[in-house]
C-alpha cells in the first residue's frame, strides 16, 4: 500500500474542506440522534434538571445541592430553555424528544466553531497543501462529535473559545473583532467557570501580540463585560433573585473546601489516570 497520495497536490483544497465539513454536520446529527443518556452527572443535574425547575416539571427541593449553594450558572439553561418553552409551547412534551433537540442544537453549535476555527486556520496557514492537511486533521478526531452533542458547560464553553480562538488568528484584527473576541470569551465563562484560566491566557497572548494594544483592551473587556452583564440577567431569571454564582462557586468549593469532600488527588495523578 502507497502514500503517495498524502504528498500529490490537492485540487481545490478549499472545495475539499467544505465537502468534508458538510459531511462532519452528517455525522453530528447522527451521533446525536443514537446518542443516549448522559456522558456526566453534571449534564443532567445542572442543565437538564434547571430547565424541569423553569418549566414546572421539576420543584426546587427535587434540585441539586448546587441551586440552594447559588453556584452554578443560569445562560445554558437560559438557551436551551428558549426552544425548549418553544417546542412545549406546540404540545411537543416528550423528554426525549427535546433532549434530541438540545444534542442536535449543542451539535450545530459545536460542529460551527469547528468549521469557523478550521477555515480561520487554513488561510492562517496560507491556503497550502500542508494547511489543508493540518485543517483536515485537526477536525477529524474521532471524539469530537460526540463531545458536541452533549448538552454540557463543557462542550458549550469549549465552542465559545474556539469561536473566539478563530477570530483572535483573523488579520483584520479592529475594534469591533475585539469586542467580539471577549464577548466570546465572556460566553464561554458563563457556560464554565473553569474555562476563565483558558480565556485569560488567550485573551493575553492576543494582547502582547497585537500592535492595537489599546483598543484590544478597551473593546475586549466591554465585550467580556457585556457578556457577564447577560450572564447576570440569566442568574437573576434563574434564581429570582440578583447573585454573583460565579464567587459563591469559588467561595463555596475552594474556601469552605466543599470540592474537596468529593476527593482529593496530587498533581502527578493526570499521568496517572491518563496511563489506565
Amino acid at each position: 500500500m502507497t502514500f503517495k497520495w498524502l504528498f500529490e497536490p490537492v485540487a481545490n483544497p478549499s472545495s475539499l474542506l467544505r465537502k468534508w465539513f458538510v459531511f462532519l454536520l452528517l455525522v453530528h446529527g447522527i451521533t446525536a440522534f443514537f446518542s443516549q443518556g448522559i456522558f456526566h452527572c453534571d449534564e443532567h443535574y445542572q442543565i437538564i434538571e434547571f430547565i424541569g425547575y423553569k418549566l414546572g416539571w421539576v420543584p426546587a427541593t427535587g434540585l441539586a445541592w448546587e441551586f440552594e449553594s447559588q453556584i452554578r450558572p443560569w445562560l445554558q439553561p437560559l438557551l436551551f430553555f428558549i426552544p425548549v418553552k418553544a417546542l412545549v409551547g406546540v404540545g411537543i412534551t416528550n423528554p426525549l424528544t427535546l433532549e434530541l433537540v438540545l444534542r442536535l442544537l449543542s451539535g450545530l453549535l459545536g460542529w460551527g466553531s469547528l468549521a469557523v476555527l478550521s477555515r480561520t486556520l487554513f488561510s492562517f496557514l496560507g491556503r497550502t497543501q500542508k494547511a489543508f492537511w493540518i485543517t483536515l486533521l485537526f477536525s477529524s478526531f474521532y471524539f469530537l462529535p460526540q463531545f458536541h452533542v452533549r448538552t454540557s458547560s463543557e462542550s458549550m464553553s469549549t465552542a465559545f473559545l474556539m469561536l473566539a480562538f478563530a477570530q483572535c488568528l483573523n488579520p483584520q484584527l479592529n475594534p469591533a473583532r475585539f469586542t467580539l473576541v471577549g464577548f466570546l470569551l465572556g460566553l464561554s465563562f458563563e457556560a464554565r467557570y473553569q474555562t476563565a484560566i483558558a480565556g485569560l491566557g488567550l485573551a493575553l497572548w492576543l494582547f502582547f501580540t497585537t500592535r492595537q494594544k489599546l483598543q484590544c483592551a478597551v473593546f475586549g473587556t466591554l465585550g467580556g463585560v457585556s457578556a457577564m452583564v447577560l450572564g447576570a440577567l440569566a442568574d437573576r431569571w434563574g434564581y429570582g433573585t440578583w447573585v454573583f454564582p460565579a464567587y459563591s462557586y469559588l467561595k463555596v468549593n475552594l474556601i469552605e473546601g466543599k470540592a474537596a469532600s468529593f476527593g482529593v488527588s496530587p498533581w502527578w495523578d493526570y499521568f496517572t489516570t491518563f496511563r489506565k
